[in-house]
């Protein structure tokens, strides 16, 4: 392809699209506080800057560092959107998206399907072959967005979140046309 993730992306979406970094601290803090109904699922308290932050450093057990792809997209200077995508994982030509979330008072949730959408095509591109992520059982919101995508329940499971066990489901989509 000779073009990184983020450019061919950006491409299509037609924002500025950019890997995240300590840097961008505050403004990922901004972004994520603006969805503290998110976090409520799972926090007893309102999100801290450190809780926020903590994505940019972590990877999955048993990926390489060139295989997360944590991307801000941009609206002028404002972060109105972000992805964490890990590519390859947790097998090769699979892509698990750690997080896909938006600014909810400038991005609509159509806006938000479409730039997704964009991503998938380029996945596609990757020859990715199915996309898998975790939506929370009590996340009612993400169990409507993620099949209106074309996602598909396909295993219950536990998974630790801040340190205490909660229902979740994996969701797939499989690329292959």
């Amino acid at each position: 392809m000779g073009q990184t993730i983020e450019t061919v992306i950006e491409k299509r979406i037609q924002k500025t699209v950019r890997p995240l970094t300590h840097q961008d601290d505050d403004a990922l803090y901004s972004l994520q506080r603006a969805n503290q109904d998110f976090y409520d699922l799972f926090l007893d308290h309102h999100l801290t800057k450190r809780e926020a932050v903590n994505d940019l450093d972590e990877k999955p057990m048993n990926s390489a560092a060139g295989q997360k792809h944590y991307l801000g997209i941009f609206d002028g200077e404002t972060l109105v959107a972000t992805l964490d995508l890990v590519v390859d994982y947790p097998l090769p030509q699979v892509a698990w998206i750690g997080q896909f979330m938006w600014r909810p008072q400038t991005v609509s949730s159509t806006t938000a399907k479409r730039w997704l959408a964009a991503v998938l095509e380029t996945l596609r591109e990757l020859e990715t072959v199915q996309v898998q992520l975790l939506v929370l059982d009590r996340d009612v919101k993400a169990q409507k967005f993620w099949p209106a995508l074309g996602f598909s329940a396909v295993q219950k499971t536990q998974t630790m979140v801040m340190e205490q066990p909660i229902s979740a489901t994996i969701y797939q989509l499989n690329m292959l046309r």
